[in-house]
């Protein structure tokens, strides 16, 4: 009896420790997936059942209906993707049907301005015939009376010659002017079309380098801010500081609170950092619990300065989890670029090497690489 006992028990510590390791992986798979739709720009049609889903999985599920969310998240990601798919096809035809018919309208404006030389040409043919005519009649003319008719008849052909040729242009005037008209719409609606995209593509353009879940900028946007402000300082030899910002404990916190409520102290810090910095500087969540700033025009002393007013701040901020007190600390890393730097990730490097010494001598506290 005591050997069947064993099993069943060693079992159902096993099935225990199983349901609990399959929770926590529900968690960190909803993380990622609410990580991955807030990246999105969801259409409309899309956005009442991408709000139901977002709210299920900030809720929590059980891990048998994991398959059952990922479909959901899936099918909402393909059904975005063929709506902006759709709208950008749209636009590139229509934009191409606007060409077409601009393309239109110049040939016809050579094509008036083809008859409109044809017709000055031929006008001024009349009139030199005529005048000609006047002139052989002044010759021939044996007495007053028919040099008068032919004149008459002359200068009547002239006067007709010129009618014709204003009728003619006030048709081709009346054309165009109905034709500009209805181009300066089509230019207009084109405008309006091409405003719209460009905003689509700037709001895609800023989801791939803003962080979803802090707001922050990410590492890709880190990235590009970084070069740009290590070829400043290169020109202009200003001070540069970087800062590496790392979350202490913080596996502690998704291990016991959940992954929602690690998702929530970063949510916070981010805030507590970017709030307690100028507006000049720079502040990037890096990846994971790690941040990232940079702060132009500014000495190391002065930025340890600061960082050590943001780095208090966050210890003394009150985190609440299931109504519980939790302390959460911050440690960073602080360096200058230097004229020895071939590039900002010698200063990265550097500033994350302080970083770790931070770390090993007991965290929350900022550390100025030497």
């Amino acid at each position: 009896e005591e050997g069947s006992d064993k099993p069943a028990d060693a079992s159902a510590t096993v099935d225990v420790e199983t349901a609990e390791q399959l929770s926590l992986l529900s968690h960190h798979i909803s993380a990622i997936l609410l990580e991955l739709l807030g990246q999105l720009s969801i259409p409309q049609p899309q956005r009442k059942s991408a709000r139901l889903l977002i709210q299920k999985m900030e809720q929590g599920f059980d891990w048998q209906q994991l398959p059952v969310v990922i479909d959901e998240v899936v099918t909402l990601i393909l059904k975005t993707l063929v709506v902006r798919q759709e709208d950008f096809e749209n636009y590139l035809s229509s934009l191409n049907l606007q060409l077409v018919d601009i393309q239109g309208f110049l040939v016809e404006s050579r094509a008036n301005q083809k008859a409109h030389r044809q017709s000055s040409e031929t006008l001024d043919g009349v009139v030199r015939n005529d005048v000609s005519k006047v002139e052989a009649s002044l010759l021939q003319a044996e007495s007053l009376d028919q040099l008068k008719n032919s004149v008459r008849l002359q200068l009547a052909d002239i006067v007709k010659a010129m009618d014709n040729y204003r009728n003619e242009q006030e048709v081709r005037e009346q054309q165009a002017g109905a034709r500009m008209e209805q181009l300066q719409g089509k230019l207009e609606i084109m405008e309006e079309q091409s405003l719209r995209m460009q905003a689509h593509l700037e709001e895609q353009r800023m989801r791939a380098i803003s962080d979803p879940l802090t707001t922050l900028p990410n590492r890709a946007a880190y990235n590009e801010k970084v070069a740009q402000e290590f070829s400043r300082q290169r020109r202009y030899q200003h001070p540069l500081t970087l800062v590496v910002c790392d979350v202490d404990h913080f596996k502690r916190v998704n291990d016991n609170y959940g992954h929602l409520a690690g998702d929530k102290v970063l949510r916070l810090i981010a805030r507590l950092i970017s709030d307690r910095l100028r507006e000049s500087d720079f502040v990037a969540r890096y990846g994971g619990e790690e941040f990232v700033v940079l702060m132009p025009e500014t000495s190391v002393d002065k930025a340890h300065e600061a960082i050590e007013q943001v780095r208090e701040a966050i210890a003394d901020s009150p985190f609440n989890f299931g109504g519980q007190p939790v302390q959460i600390t911050m440690s960073f890393g602080v360096t200058g670029i230097r004229a020895a730097d071939k590039s900002h990730e010698d200063a990265f490097q550097r500033a994350d090497d302080a970083l770790y010494q931070a770390k090993q001598q007991g965290r929350n506290r900022s550390i100025v690489a030497p």
